[in-house]
């Protein structure tokens, strides 16, 4: 035995007079509710693995003790903490596995349903498990599930196709509906009554949803009974895939409404596409009785976003008391339920039904869950302080002393045995399952119900509310139930005088060692699971970042979601305090699922007045400031902007905090198609095939070979098996290599590729990079999977022969497959690509190709021979290559850093090489036609081309040469070089700014910066007169969106408007308003908004299926700052008011501005003219950004030439954000193929986004 011991993690039980705080933790550390239990386990063993599990029943059955096992630590009644018993605690065990193939996945208890869902969601499949983020499945499942959209996808049991378990003598057993059968009977609703530890569960998966919608809707409680009869009436017919749900909760006492609670109608819909999802909204929205005066309707949302929301309703560190019960069919539930919606004992308590109509109406599958109705009703009381335990659970008995009279039983998941007995099963059920657990288990090993006949139940745990005004008196159940308890003692009388007796039909019975085992009363006990079943609506969110109110109600939540951060005065947090830190990135948005931003403020008042908040100094950005009664004041009239922000970058694509599941072999099961090759094939379809050769079985097996170099060896019978065939590997080839040859920085040289000839590391980039630009999800998830693959197999080519550093196909693979990584819309290969971006580079400055080098030998000459114009032909082809290789790094690594706001890591200084050829002369089929071209085009006296360090300052080489060089690229170059100095200006700008503000010396800086913006305003002007003037519109939209969007980072700071989204939290917000409110009104801020505009008149000219990657950044880029400028125009416009959206600060008055009522005026009046900011440069444009006079529009996304909306027109005015953003979407959308299915994960989350900005501002302005 003490082998076995001593390889067990496992803490022992210390002696009476010990205190041991390891045993402390262990025992009690992870139970969630803070009401900890005086039961004391003998021993507490952590596994980490298997063994573990079942070395610790053998311990038990030598020790002669039970055996009880936590895995989420979610029962409020704390199931696994029991005397005397041997505690696995499987917190520290971790399984997770998906099937693909078989819709599966294998997952261990402990595993939460965010863990759980966050794994699938990024390999587009969902589960519908439990509604709080933390609980772990362990119990959930056991219990039975009441998982999401129960009432319409069933219970998440029904999904269990099979269970791994150690059973109580120790014994590894696999289950399922032919084998070991009892078992999986009963872990289908048994609870903590099943008879065995589980260690795996096999979980069929479903497809996730693109496009998750929310309607919610708050009422004062006067309106209680018609709300509810509403909501009860209408709920059986919504849409199938729609969740619904009504809560009742206190408002904060803050927010001036009456100290009472409300009543909140939720309903959550999954759904494809947003018009499925408002068509699924719309009955509740157009039938929603009147009065309600909070309404969001079709908010965007997501499972993170709701799983958030209900971390939030449940706060850690509290006492919590729950109870529920299933109201019969033919009840009137609202008068059943007045009393606990209307009469919440706590401002943070809160009673929720849930509808569960139709699937309470069809029959359950055979398995112990058996018990359902139409409603489901559950209260939750929360509060910190053990003053108020008797208070608050008085209340929760005596209501449920009421209510379950009309019932028909309660919930394994939120019921404590110790308080209540009521039916859990179907008598035929009941019966059933107590002979499985005498069955399998005789001795009564594995600790059942924790039941106040439990024999070793601590005395103290019996002790309840003993207030003569609120003792309960328990119905007996009736006696068909199976289950015939005796009534619970009156609790102002002893336990010891009231003898607690269970009877069970001799029949049916369960024998002695039942009574022993607390077996009669099922809780979910033997998992110490997460039932806390929590199905809330979308309008709850996190309440860390207000941490000011004594009183964390549940309203807490609503506020986050609807109102901007305006401070506290009591808070002594700061959002340093409770928000971490973000890295300065750009693109930060919801990814795998999606943008979910809130958008309105229900309360006006809603917070303490800015005016309490008393925190002078300065701050760590040198921003002097004094207290809020003179310093800084967010006005309310922006609209949760810092809220919005604060939510989207904590849950960014751009920013990854690692998990688990996110390893290298994550993505390996996607290597295999799980559809037909032909069915996929007619899809992905080409207008014709750049390449003449198909991939032989030969190179398709190489590359099959480097993939499985890569798989973890449990994977290579699936990929085999199912790895795509040459002729769809090939298809897929011709798609990246069409996509690669209309790009502006091209770098492999096509018509020299022999596919069945290279490397299979640059095969599987082009293929990855083929399949990540697909229409086709299946196929996308191919491709990430496949440059996983060649991520991991170039290191390991790399390492083998450190030679392969210099090989051109290898590093063309690795620029090919940071590429798909860093637009792949995947937290964990954006970091990865950005990362990884930094070895390439110095690999290729290594290796000299950042210089300019001297090749005669390339050069043609008209004598010639074949053989020898061939072998020029190639050399040529080879050095080409490696010249826009590393031009291309380099506008790609500008690219990067107007994405993520990163310093630029290739200077333009370094880079001493020629410019590139004309595309003609790269692209030629033959070495003959080559010759021909480029002798054509060459000069004799022109020996070499210039060189782009040349160009920077004098662009007018390109254009005399523009017949030679490769115009479009080297424009890229050119512009990627000013964008150098761009960001030196900015980080310049910056610098000089706080240094100012800390009582620095002036001038230099000042002096510097604006030398620096002359030189770059000058090297853009003559960029500008150069194209016009000597080649007209030469430069491209691409290339002309790059230079707009670099001129616009030039008169604003992105990271400013971002802080101002709340990124770097409230107090970070609050005080870099006032600089871009300044910013606002100033000639800058119009100069940014036109190249803003312009941005977007480019976008709408890329072809079909063009604007994606860093052009959609830009346009995100583009949207936020006209967002910005329009909000912070109407703060300003309150600047005098004195009203509740005044803006007060100690700025001194400026002479340089406009004045904010003139802005204002400008940005909406009907009789202003319009100034199209996407349009032409005309005198009502140049009046705008010259005078300030004019209303700033765009136009809409069709490009038609309307005028201004007030004016009967149908133009986008800046005053109407919500339209633009709108606007702004359908163009990203529409250069997209406007197929849903078909969008590139970044441009999909783009999207949301924007919508998700604009409907915050609308509904701000509906207010």
């Amino acid at each position: 035995m003490g082998s076995m011991q001593d390889s067990l993690p496992i803490t022992w039980r210390p002696k009476a007079d010990e205190h041991d705080t390891e045993y402390e933790r262990a025992r009690v550390g992870r139970v969630f509710n803070h009401r900890r239990p005086k039961r004391y386990p003998r021993a507490i063993v952590e596994a980490t693995q298997e063994s573990h599990i079942v070395d610790a029943v053998r311990l038990a059955n030598q020790l002669g003790c039970r055996v009880s096992v936590r895995s989420g630590g979610h029962s409020w009644a704390a199931w696994s903490v029991r005397e005397d018993a041997v505690l696995i605690d499987l917190g520290d065990y971790h399984h997770l596995e998906l099937n693909a193939e078989q819709n599966e996945v294998i997952v261990s208890p402990s595993t939460t349903g965010r863990v759980l869902n966050t794994y699938l969601g990024e390999r587009g499949f969902l589960f519908a498990g439990g509604h709080c983020p933390d609980v772990g499945v362990g119990g959930f499942l056991l219990q039975g599930g009441m998982g999401w959209n129960c009432k319409n996808w069933g219970w998440a049991c029904e999904q269990v196709t099979a269970i791994d378990i150690v059973n109580a003598q120790g014994e590894r057993l696999h289950c399922n509906n032919t084998e070991n059968s009892d078992f999986y009977w009963a872990a289908r609703g048994a609870g903590p009554g099943f008879p065995g530890v589980v260690t795996k569960f096999y979980l069929r998966v479903r497809r996730s949803y693109s496009n998750m919608l929310s309607s919610c809707f708050i009422y004062p409680i006067s309106s209680y009974r018609e709300v509810m009869k509403w909501v009860v009436a209408i709920a059986p017919t919504c849409d199938n895939d729609t969740e619904v749900v009504a809560v009742g909760a206190y408002p904060p006492p803050e927010s001036g409404l009456q100290s009472e609670p409300c009543i909140m109608p939720l309903f959550v819909t999954f759904k494809n596409s947003e018009k499925e999802a408002q068509t699924a909204l719309e009955q509740a929205n157009a039938s929603r009785p009147p009065g309600a005066f909070v309404e969001l309707v079709n908010q965007p949302t997501s499972l993170l976003n709701e799983y958030r929301n209900q971390a939030a309703a449940n706060p850690q560190g509290h006492r919590y008391c729950a109870e529920n019960a299933y109201i019969k069919n033919d009840e009137d539930v609202a008068a059943v339920l007045e009393e606990a919606f209307c009469t919440l004992p706590h401002p943070k308590a809160f009673s929720l039904w849930y509808s569960m109509n139709p699937c309470s109406r069809r029959p359950l599958p055979d398995m112990a869950l058996s018990m359902q109705s139409d409603h489901y009703f559950a209260l939750y009381t929360i509060w910190e302080h053990e003053s108020d335990d008797r208070r608050c659970q008085a209340w929760v008995q005596n209501i449920m002393k009421t209510v379950e009279r009309h019932s028909e039983g309660a919930y394994l998941g939120d019921s404590d045995f110790q308080v209540r007995r009521t039916k859990f099963w179907a008598d035929e059920n009941a019966r059933r399952l107590m002979a499985i657990r005498q069955k399998l288990d005789p001795e009564g090993r594995i600790c059942g119900y924790l039941d106040i006949d439990d024999p070793q139940l601590a005395q103290s745990d019996l002790q309840l509310a003993d207030y003569s005004t609120s003792q309960v008196q328990y119905h007996e159940a009736p006696a068909d139930w199976g289950l015939q308890i005796s009534p619970q003692p009156n609790l102002g009388e002893a336990a010891e005088e009231q003898p607690q007796t269970t009877t069970y039909d001799v029949e049916k019975a369960p024998t002695h060692i039942e009574m022993q085992m607390s077996a009669q009363l099922p809780t979910p006990t033997t998992f110490d699971h997460d039932s806390v079943i929590m199905p809330l609506g979308s309008p709850f969110f996190q309440g860390q970042q207000f941490m000011g109110f004594d009183e964390f109600s549940f309203f807490d939540v609503l506020r986050d979601s609807m109102t901007p951060i305006t401070g506290n005065a009591q808070s002594n947090n700061t959002a340093s305090d409770v928000l971490p830190t973000f890295p300065r990135d750009v693109l930060d948005f919801n990814i795998d699922s999606f943008v979910d931003i809130p958008n309105t403020q229900p309360f006006p008042g809603f917070f303490p007045s800015e005016q309490e908040h008393d925190s002078g100094g300065i701050g760590p950005d040198g921003d002097r400031f004094a207290g809020c009664k003179s310093g800084y004041v967010t006005p309310a009239a922006v609209p949760g902007s810092i809220t919005l922000g604060q939510k989207a970058f904590r849950e960014s694509m751009w920013l990854w905090t690692p998990a688990l599941g996110d390893h290298g072999a994550a993505e390996q099961l996607n290597l295999s198609l799980s559809y037909d090759d032909a069915t996929l094939e007619a899809q992905q379809t080409i207008d014709s095939a750049p390449l003449s050769d198909q991939l032989t079985l030969a190179t398709r097996d190489r590359i099959l070979a480097m993939v499985l170099s890569t798989c973890e060896p449990d994977t290579y019978c699936h990929v085999v098996s199912c790895f795509p065939s040459p002729k769809f590997l090939t298809n897929l080839l011709n798609t990246f290599v069409a996509h690669h040859v209309r790009q502006d920085t091209t770098c492999i040289h096509v018509p020299t590729l022999k596919i069945n000839e290279e490397g299979p590391e640059i095969l599987g980039s082009m293929i990855s990079f083929g399949a990540s630009v697909s229409r086709i999800p299946e196929v996308r998830k191919l491709g990430f999977a496949l440059q996983e693959s060649v991520r991991m197999a170039l290191p390991a080519k790399f390492e083998s022969d450190n030679r392969t550093t210099r090989e051109l196909g290898l590093l063309q693979a690795y620029v090919l497959h940071l590429n798909v990584g860093l637009w792949s819309g995947n937290r964990r290969k954006i970091e990865i690509a950005e990362s990884f971006a930094l070895p390439l580079i110095t690999m290729i400055r290594r290796a000299g190709h950042f210089r300019w080098q001297r090749h005669p030998d390339c050069v043609p000459e008209v004598h010639d021979d074949e053989k020898t114009t061939e072998a020029k032909w190639h050399s040529w082809v080879q050095a080409e290559s490696w010249k826009r290789l590393a031009l291309h790094l380099f506008v790609r690594d500008t690219e990067t850093s107007m994405s993520l706001l990163n310093r630029p890591i290739i200077s333009y200084a370094e880079l001493s090489l020629e410019l590139p050829f004309s595309r003609d002369i790269w692209l030629a089929k033959t070495a003959k036609e080559w010759r021909e071209v480029y002798l054509d085009r060459m000069s004799r006296s022109q020996d070499r081309l210039p060189s782009l360090r040349t160009c920077i300052e004098d662009a007018g080489p390109v254009f005399k040469l523009g017949n030679l060089i490769d115009m479009q690229m080297s424009l890229k170059a050119i512009i990627s070089s000013i964008w150098s100095l761009i960001w030196q200006y900015r980080e310049m700008k910056t610098t000089f700014r706080q240094n100012d503000k800390l009582g620095g010396a002036r001038g230099s800086g000042s002096m510097t910066s604006s030398s620096l913006y002359q030189e770059i305003t000058q090297a853009i002007q003559h960029l500008r007169l150069n194209t016009a003037e000597e080649w007209g519109s030469v430069m491209n939209p691409p290339a002309t969106l790059l230079l707009e969007l670099g001129c616009m980072h030039l008169h604003v700071s992105l990271e400013d408007i971002q802080t101002l989204l709340g990124k770097e939290g409230e107090e970070a917000a609050r005080k870099v308003l006032l600089r871009l409110s300044t910013w606002a009104e100033s000639s800058e801020s119009r100069q940014a908004l036109y190249h803003a505009g312009q941005v977007l008149r480019m976008a709408k000219q890329f072809p079909s299926g063009g604007l994606r990657d860093a052009p959609a950044v830009a346009v995100y880029h583009a949207s936020l700052v006209l967002w910005a400028y329009a909000v912070l125009s109407k703060v300003s416009s309150f600047g005098g008011s004195g009203g509740p959206d005044s803006f007060t600060t100690n700025r001194p008055s400026k002479t340089t501005t406009d004045a904010p009522s003139e802005r204002a005026a400008s940005l909406g009046s009907r009789n202003s003219s319009v100034a199209l900011l996407d349009g032409e440069d005309i005198p009502a444009l140049q009046r705008f950004l010259v005078l300030g006079k004019g209303v700033p529009s765009i136009r809409p996304s069709d490009g038609g030439d309307y005028n201004q909306v007030n004016n009967g027109n149908l133009n986008i005015a800046l005053s109407d954000p919500s339209a633009v953003m709108s606007t702004i979407t359908s163009i990203l959308q529409s250069k997209n193929w406007d197929d849903e299915r078909g969008y590139p994960p970044l441009v999909s989350n783009l999207s949301k986004l924007m919508r998700a900005l604009g409907s915050a501002a609308a509904g701000k302005r509906r207010r």
